[in-house]
């Protein structure tokens, strides 16, 4: 079941659905390549979204190798969380918690809302590590401290 999940994911990659005009989606290719990161280092890219109407929210998490294989993604729904900052939040923990699952030990956590990823970085490191592990229910972090990236400054 996962290997169809990955082929129908590959199937979608390098296309974004256009508003949908009529009964059908417009698709227009995208030119994006993956950018190769330093050895050893796993890039985890966090998003969530909001469902209003049904009062709940839903958070995502896809980790890649440094090469952009493929390793481990998350995806929930939370029930009675609409505020998207919450949301996304919650993803980063979730970032964290997936890196713990992969025995994942140095990484960049990626984000596009920038208030997280300033309130984030500007908690004091230690802080920031047990703050991050305690909400996560996971053990206390061990390796080096996750950078966070807010991925509309390097766009």
């Amino acid at each position: 079941m996962v290997n169809q999940l990955i082929q129908e994911l590959e199937i979608v990659e390098g296309y974004e659905v256009e508003p949908k005009i009529g009964n059908q989606h417009q698709q227009k290719p995208r030119n994006q390549r993956w950018i190769p990161l330093e050895h050893g280092l796993c890039k985890i890219n966090t998003d969530a979204a909001v469902d209003g109407a049904r009062s709940k929210g839903a958070i995502a998490v896809v980790c890649r190798e440094n090469n952009g294989e493929f390793v481990a993604a998350s995806a929930m729904t939370v029930p009675n969380v609409t505020d998207p900052e919450t949301l996304e939040a919650m993803a980063c923990l979730e970032a964290l918690a997936l890196a713990e699952d992969c025995a994942i030990r140095k990484m960049i956590v990626a984000s596009d809302c920038l208030n997280v990823v300033r309130n984030i970085k500007e908690m004091p490191r230690s802080f920031e590590c047990a703050k991050f592990a305690h909400e996560a229910g996971r053990h206390v972090w061990f390796g080096s401290p996750p950078v966070f990236l807010d991925v509309n400054a390097i766009k």
